[in-house]
């Protein structure tokens, strides 16, 4: 297993959906999150990559206001801090985008963590992250471009890249 990867590239093109896949297969370990917005898309949730136990009002960390997404930067910092706290093989993080800019407990985490020995897989956010540069100023870091034509080989080739 050797250093941190990211997966990036348009919405909707699959990023999530080959990381969880990866997931499925994956032998080891994991911690981390995993954020989703519940089925009506009104609150964003963050998940426990370990066992994610579905969408409740104690893990929300963002609301759909007037049709924006509006962050609660305190839960970001309780819950993010919490999921990343434990030590493992492997960290998740999915996704980093923007909601996340002042919730600085929680980005603090992540950049421990990402300059830390223990790899780190996850989706950034492509246009709007907060992430995005920063990760790719990072030597033990790599980030893929998933696009149509290859998001069907991306698990397998996670799964190469953390054997």
């Amino acid at each position: 297993m050797t250093g941190n990867l990211f997966l990036t590239g348009p919405r909707q093109i699959g990023k999530s959906t080959a990381l969880q896949r990866f997931l499925a297969d994956y032998p080891g370990a994991i911690r981390g999150f995993l954020t989703r917005w519940n089925p009506e898309g009104q609150t964003l949730h963050m998940l426990d990559a370990s066992a994610p136990e579905g969408f409740t009002a104690a893990n929300i960390v963002a609301r759909r206001i007037a049709g924006r997404a509006e962050p609660d930067p305190a839960a970001f910092d309780r819950i993010g801090t919490r999921l990343l706290a434990e030590s493992a093989p492997l960290y998740v993080m999915d996704e980093l985008g923007f909601l996340e800019r002042d919730a600085h407990a929680f980005r603090a985490r992540i950049l421990a963590l990402l300059q830390g020995a223990t790899p780190v897989v996850g989706v950034v956010r492509q246009t709007g992250s907060i992430f995005l540069d920063r990760l790719q100023t990072l030597e033990n870091t790599a980030i893929w471009l998933v696009d149509s034509g290859n998001r069907d080989e991306i698990p397998a080739r996670l799964a190469r890249h953390f054997r």
